[in-house]
């Protein structure tokens, strides 16, 4: 009953979006795109492999337009899912009073390591700005929620 109703919801957000029409059963067609867009994909749509590097022939480098390690794209259609599931999180926190808040993708690098010691930095994909800071990318939001709730003080309704 659930895999019968999820795939049910999944056709439903497919054929939902007005600006991606889409058939059942998506396809990707080279054709339907500007040249400029399909030189790095063509290979990978005549082979139906992932998209991989391809040597523009203008004499420009190597290109590889796959996502970074351990991060993925969300095409249209499983924008369309995601958009769906994280609006029904949203609602259910807000019934349940919850308020929403969001912190900067990049923290100082100083706040995790007030957190879990100088080893971290070894675990964290860090680096000094252009200001000379050490920063880090926030690989999750407690230390931000508690430097948040240090900055705010008693002005901050949790």
């Amino acid at each position: 009953m659930a895999a019968s109703a999820s795939a049910s919801l999944r056709r439903h957000l497919l054929h939902r979006s007005p600006c991606f029409p889409l058939s059942p059963n998506p396809t990707f067609r080279a054709s339907s795109f500007p040249r400029r867009h399909c030189r790095l994909f063509a290979s990978a749509v005549d082979n139906g492999d992932a998209p991989s590097p391809v040597e523009p022939s203008d004499g420009a480098s190597v290109v590889d337009v796959n996502p970074p390690r351990g991060t993925r794209d969300f095409p249209p259609e499983e924008m369309r899912l995601r958009n769906w599931l994280f609006d029904q999180f949203r609602e259910v926190s807000r019934v349940m009073a919850f308020e929403e808040v969001d912190f900067p993708v990049l923290e100082s690098e100083a706040l995790f390591i007030r957190k879990a010691g100088e080893e971290i930095t070894q675990q964290l994909y860090n680096f000094e700005d252009k200001g000379g800071r050490r920063v880090v990318l926030r690989p999750e939001i407690t230390p931000s929620l508690a430097r948040l709730v240090i900055k705010q003080g008693t002005m901050l309704v949790i």
